[in-house]
């Protein structure tokens, strides 16, 4: 063994020095358990048996490896091949990749992106450092069996922002269920995975609303032509479309149209109707966007023209909004943002449920002092609310502190100050105060293996005081206890467990018990499926997440 490596380690300087056959040097690392072979005439390298080789960040580990190191390409076979390049992991059955450019095609692929599992004919690495996969299914669930999945002609990825699917079929319980021309599921880094490969992302039916579902096809055409579709409908009668499409011309301009029709309830069960449609050509480029479009309001039957324009230099951005009607400018908005430790913000706008007429707001940054975190801002101007305008001065604090945080306790008390003076154009003045205390507790631990239990008591004290002379300002108090209980029993299978919660909510004011409902809920791999019980209303709600 001992003679084998040091031959190993002989050969490596022997390829980088190369006799001046190959114009740059690249040092490997090249281990095997079996024979490893050097043909210099012929500028091949061949190791065999739990081959390993490291190059850079790139690392393959293979039953059989050929290196022609005069092309600068690697050829490897195996029953598990793995192929490594940075964060990325790819498992196949056959590799050629050149390392130079970083090209290559990997066989019979069978590996993760993210949260997605990819299974194909081949994987081709591109020089833009995309993957272009071909023939291949694409799923996010775990298990040989996926519950859903999309099978596609070709598939582009682009690491970190986007996944590009074309000619795909829609598979779910292994029955082919609809197809669509384009299909993009875009990366959300906060979350770090990418969206749904199902379009159809919420269903199920409720008592108080009945049967309702969500849904979104973003898609792209080419290279310059993407956009979505999205939708809601529920049996009470809500109805929700948003089409919304964009052209580019080149890098810096672009064509927008968007389409958006709208009859739905508010949270607090207000009618909320919206129709137009409208068109716009986008600019953006050195800092400076901007865009100019036109619209059609068909509930209120007027054409409306918008102005929309930001400016980013150095720290400062600029911004600028014009609405235009038949009786002229309608609304008008400007800005200027400070992006700094103590970020800062002028604007001015005129035409909005609230106008700012002008208002200056500076934020101060997150302090953290004998273990509590300290955030606070201030803000003074001119404000206007349903035909009432006052010069205001607000202060906003925040504090929040754990109190205990263990591996399975956690209580936190968060505390929240709003302080509003008025100076009224008629020289009335006023003063508006906010108050809130919050303690949050949660407590989780195992029963056995299989079994997980998890308890929460939140409590939250509210009050104001003062007259709050801009009707907006104003903010509901009260005092209120959310508790809640819940049990999961964890399945065999990868991602799979039964979950059973019970929450409520007591107001302690009105001494009324507002909300207690129990949720089962069937976690399976890749999806979720739920039934609800409302047991205050006695309304009942199922479900399935996607």
């Amino acid at each position: 063994m001992y003679r084998r490596y040091l031959f190993i380690l002989i050969l490596i300087i022997s390829i980088s020095i190369g006799a001046g056959e190959v114009k740059e040097e690249y040092p490997y690392i090249i281990r095997a358990d079996g024979e490893i072979l050097y043909d210099h005439q012929e500028g091949i390298l061949t190791a065999m048996e739990n081959v390993s080789f490291i190059i850079d960040d790139l690392e393959i580990n293979a039953d059989r490896l050929m290196i022609f190191y005069r092309e600068e390409l690697i050829l490897a076979e195996g029953k598990d091949l793995l192929f490594r390049v940075g964060e990325d992991l790819f498992r196949g059955k056959e590799l050629e990749y050149n390392y130079k450019e970083g090209t290559g095609v990997i066989r019979g692929p069978a590996t993760r992106l993210k949260d997605l599992s990819i299974a194909g004919k081949e994987i081709r690495l591109l020089e833009t450092e995309n993957y272009l996969l071909q023939e291949v299914e694409l799923s996010p669930c775990i298990l040989p069996e996926p519950h859903y999945s999309i099978k596609a002609r070709e598939i582009i990825v682009y690491p970190g922002e986007k996944i590009q699917a074309r000619n795909i079929w829609f598979y779910f319980a292994g029955k082919r269920f609809f197809y669509l021309p384009a299909y993009t599921m875009n990366y959300d880094a906060e979350k770090d995975k990418y969206d749904s490969v199902f379009p159809i992302t919420d269903l199920g039916y409720s008592s108080k609303g009945g049967f309702f579902i969500q849904a979104a096809y973003p898609y792209e055409i080419g290279e310059n032509f993407k956009g979505e579709i999205k939708g809601e409908l529920n049996q009470e009668g809500g109805k929700y479309l948003e089409m919304d499409n964009f052209y580019s011309i080149s890098p810096a301009l672009g064509i927008r149209n968007q389409y958006i029709y709208e009859d739905s309830f508010d949270t607090a069960g207000k009618p909320v109707e919206n129709n137009h449609i409208g068109a716009a050509l986008l600019y953006n480029n050195s800092g400076l966007s901007f865009s100019t479009g036109i619209k059609k309001d068909y509930i209120k039957d007027e054409i409306i023209g918008e102005l929309d324009g930001r400016y980013r230099r150095g720290r400062f951005t600029y911004g600028y909004y014009n609405e235009f009607k038949e009786e002229g400018l309608s609304k008008e908005a400007y800005s200027i943002d400070y992006r700094s430790r103590y970020p800062m913000q002028l604007i001015y706008r005129n035409g909005y449920s609230i106008d700012y007429l002008p208002y200056f707001q500076i934020s101060s940054p997150n302090y953290h002092l004998a273990g509590i975190n300290i955030n606070s801002s201030l803000g003074i101007g001119k404000v206007a609310h349903k035909g009432i305008s006052s010069d205001r001065l607000r202060l906003d604090l925040n504090l929040a502190r754990p109190l205990i945080r263990t591996e399975k306790l956690n209580i936190r008390a968060d505390v929240g100050i709003q302080g509003n003076y008025y100076q009224a154009d008629n020289n009335i003045r006023a003063n508006y105060s906010y108050y809130k205390i919050a303690v949050n507790s949660s407590y989780q631990d195992k029963l056995t293996e299989n079994l997980a239990y998890s308890a929460e008591l939140n409590y939250e004290y509210s009050m104001d005081q003062g007259q709050a002379y801009i009707a907006a300002d104003k903010l509901k108090t009260g005092e209120s206890l959310r508790p809640s209980l819940g049990i999961s029993f964890l399945q065999p299978e990868i991602y799979s467990a039964w979950h059973l919660n019970l929450n409520g909510r007591y107001e302690l004011r009105e001494k009324a018990l507002e909300k207690l409902e129990l949720k089962i809920t069937r976690e399976h791999d890749c999806f979720d499926y739920f039934i609800s019980l409302d047991l205050i209303d006695r309304g009942i709600g199922v479900g399935i997440n996607f």
